[in-house]
């Protein structure tokens, strides 16, 4: 029949012209006062005699106006069976699949987080039946819609009472917080005045160290010159002295041969004396040196000694000490970005700056945007 095509193309999602006068007959649903959805059957009515309308509605068990139900039902075309479906079983072709644990009053437990999860658990028991069977029909797809729908609310309502259930330890831990919050954080504000107070002093023990350490730097310096002119000296003595030994022994030598034994003796005797004078001056040179090697050693242990002193006051258990904080400044941003492009927090933080941008519509440089269609 020509007059139940409008209602025939809307069930195929081809919807005509819609006016709020002009009802077309057909089955439709629409909501009632509390919200559920309810079938409406709008019919032409063939007693119509100018006086009466001539299009009549059936809704919620009454009779009424078409044109009064028909902009709440004409986007919600329906067919017969699905109405006669509903009003067997009471739900909709595509609602949300009935839990046996929801709304069942007592047979819940009393304890809201209990029945909650009661609730949830006969929900998860739907969902692993719809999620045995592969979705090839419309109506299928409906019933699955329809149950993700169900689930935000669930979750919603456990998290408005986890909130409800969390609050009161919330505001005691506020309480707690509020009640101590000068007695921890006034002796921290203290120390913090102590230390500033104690910075001029530090700075001043700092200085006086370095000059005690540019001192030792200076002492170990001079104390290597003295060793090392020392040992100079020593090794150029023993040239000399071998070479005065070896004069000595040679002309000893050359007499015994050449002169008289008077002549060979003295010669033997003088070779002799300088060989004990050069003895006793190579002694007092080695002694010189190791004494300048000595000192310049100790010249080191000292310098150490003072880079190693603590800048500190106070006793044991006590003490407050100069602390070395190392932080980074950056004087070319552009050298450090390229430095740290690789380090994966800095990946993860430009992903999160360009993803921003991008949903954003602002275009980025080197960034693509990328589309997913996904089941929300």
């Amino acid at each position: 029949m020509k007059e139940y095509q409008w209602w025939r193309d809307a069930l195929n999602g081809k919807f005509g012209p819609m006016h709020e006068n002009e009802p077309q007959p057909g089955c439709y649903r629409a909501k009632d006062r509390a919200g559920k959805m309810q079938p409406v059957v709008i019919w032409k009515d063939p007693t119509a005699d100018g006086m009466r309308p001539a299009m009549m509605a059936e809704f919620c068990g009454r009779t009424i106006e078409a044109d009064r139900i028909w902009s709440f039902c004409c986007r919600n075309p329906v067919t017969e069976s699905q109405i006669k479906a509903f009003e067997e079983a009471g739900q909709w072709h595509d609602d949300a699949p009935v839990n046996r644990l929801a709304g069942i009053g007592d047979n819940l437990p009393i304890d809201e987080f209990e029945a909650l999860k009661a609730e949830i658990s006969g929900e998860r028991e739907i969902a692993e039946e719809l999620l045995k069977e592969p979705i090839e029909t419309a109506e299928q797809a409906d019933r699955v819609s329809a149950w993700v729908r169900k689930m935000p609310p669930l979750s919603k309502r456990a998290d408005t009472l986890r909130t409800a259930e969390k609050q009161p330890y919330l505001d005691g831990g506020r309480a707690v917080d509020e009640k101590w919050r000068d007695l921890v954080s006034e002796p921290k504000e203290l120390a913090d005045k102590l230390r500033k107070h104690l910075q001029p002093y530090f700075d001043r023990l700092e200085a006086e160290k370095r000059e005690r350490e540019r001192q030792a730097m200076l002492a170990v310096r001079e104390a290597e010159r003295k060793a090392r002119e020392a040992e100079e000296a020593r090794l150029l003595a023993e040239r000399e002295e071998q070479a005065r030994l070896a004069e000595g022994i040679a002309r000893a030598e050359a007499a015994s041969r050449e002169e008289s034994q008077e002549e060979a003796d003295a010669a033997r005797e003088e070779a002799e004396r300088i060989a004990a004078e050069a003895e006793k001056e190579r002694a007092a040179r080695e002694a010189a040196a190791e004494k300048a090697a000595k000192a310049a050693a100790e010249a080191q242990a000292e310098a150490a000694r003072i880079a190693a002193e603590k800048i500190q006051a106070g006793r044991t258990g006590a003490k407050t000490s100069w602390r070395t904080i190392i932080t980074a400044k950056i004087v070319n941003y552009d050298k450090a970005v390229m430095a740290l492009r690789a380090h994966p927090e800095m990946r993860e933080v430009v992903q999160k700056l360009a993803d921003k941008m991008t949903k954003a519509g602002m275009p980025v440089e080197g960034v693509e945007r990328v589309e997913e269609r996904v089941v929300r």
